[in-house]
């Protein structure tokens, strides 16, 4: 039986009190959208999933947000956490005390326990924060420091006697599986990564299934690949090349930071999409930011030779529908969906299709 959170009926975090009907009217929006059945679920359950969350901090107040009001709420609870978590921030409210900034703020925890916060505060509250010295002190003894929307790492600064902000340093924040075993993905603490360890792990395993059923892929395209989560596995087979599409500079990073311990050299990053990139491809794995495909891959593609198997990967409706209208006109076939339950008890899902031509 779903438990209900003490801030269910104001806070904006969840939007059902029960996985069964937020699970059916997420199906519902599914099934209308690709017109297709069956759609099968892949979730690790209503509560305590999420790793990492994001959440607003004002002047003491640690949450989200108020429906109604739109004030923060001052969390007493939130089963979205997996405990570990959920004490982090209590440790990180703790060291705040009534800290007088408004903003948000990322928290997550690694899979060995590492701790990281990434304030996204105002210029003029980031240069405060860095002079309180006891705050700043205390959140280097318990957790790594990212602040603004450069996302630079704190340091305390011994030539100087103060604390600074230097370029990040990339940690081990989630993992992968490998034909060798688990493999520690390198990011920063505000790299977009999935919430939560579970539900990756499914998403891994579904998409493991869909590119090892056919021996065919040796070329193969990844567009929004970010840090390499998902190149990992598409380079985890034997003679493969993989073509990704990146342009994020922080991503960039980090994915060459993960291809280097991967050990691997068989892949070509671009920047912009390219028409030479779509010669002699099997497989395109897509995983866009939430309006999908853009209109220059949209228009490259459509000139471009097709290859039997792309893999799209929805985090939004709108993107959802406007991605899979745009494959059925270049001439593919729905094959396998799956919904990903990441964000439970929410409106807000991750939508997996396999196409073929």
């Amino acid at each position: 039986m779903d438990r209900i959170c003490q801030h269910y009926s104001f806070c904006s975090g969840c939007s059902f009190s029960s996985q069964s009907e937020s699970l059916a009217a997420k199906l519902s929006q599914a099934q209308q959208i690709l017109e297709f059945k069956p759609i099968l679920v892949l979730s690790s359950g209503p509560h305590f999933t999420r790793s990492r969350t994001d959440l607003y901090w004002d002047h003491g107040k640690l949450g989200f947000k108020d429906r109604q009001t739109f004030t923060v709420i001052d969390w007493q609870e939130c089963l979205q956490l997996v405990p570990d978590l959920w004490q982090a921030l209590q440790l990180l409210k703790q060291i705040l005390g009534n800290f007088p900034a408004f903003g948000s703020i990322r928290v997550r925890i690694s899979p060995s326990g590492l701790l990281g916060v990434w304030f996204d505060f105002s210029n003029a509250d980031i240069k405060q924060l860095l002079l309180s010295e006891e705050i700043c002190k205390k959140l280097l003894e318990n957790f790594v420091v990212e602040m603004g929307q450069r996302r630079k790492q704190m340091l305390w600064n011994g030539e100087q006697n103060r604390f600074s902000l230097a370029e990040p340093k990339a940690y081990e924040w989630i993992e992968t599986e490998t034909s060798s075993g688990r493999f520690g993905l390198l990011s920063y603490i505000g790299s977009f990564t999935q919430p939560g360890f579970k539900n990756h792990g499914l998403l891994i395993q579904q998409l493991q299934s869909w590119i090892s059923s056919s021996a065919e892929h040796k070329n193969i395209l990844e567009y929004g690949c970010g840090i390499g989560n998902l190149t990992i596995l598409l380079l985890d087979r034997p003679s493969v090349h993989v073509t990704v599409i990146e342009n994020d500079r922080l991503a960039l990073a980090c994915l060459n930071l993960n291809l280097n311990k991967f050990k691997s050299s068989d892949v070509r990053i671009s920047p912009t999409v390219d028409a030479k990139l779509f010669t002699d491809l099997d497989l395109i794995l897509a995983d866009p930011a939430r309006p999908g495909l853009d209109e220059k891959f949209k228009s490259v593609f459509t000139a471009a030779e097709k290859p039997k198997q792309f893999i799209l990967i929805s985090c939004s409706w709108l993107g959802l529908k406007k991605d899979c209208d745009f494959l059925r006109s270049c001439g593919y076939q729905l094959n396998q969906a799956y919904l990903l339950d990441q964000f439970p008890l929410t409106e807000h899902a991750e939508v997996l299709t396999n196409w073929i031509i």
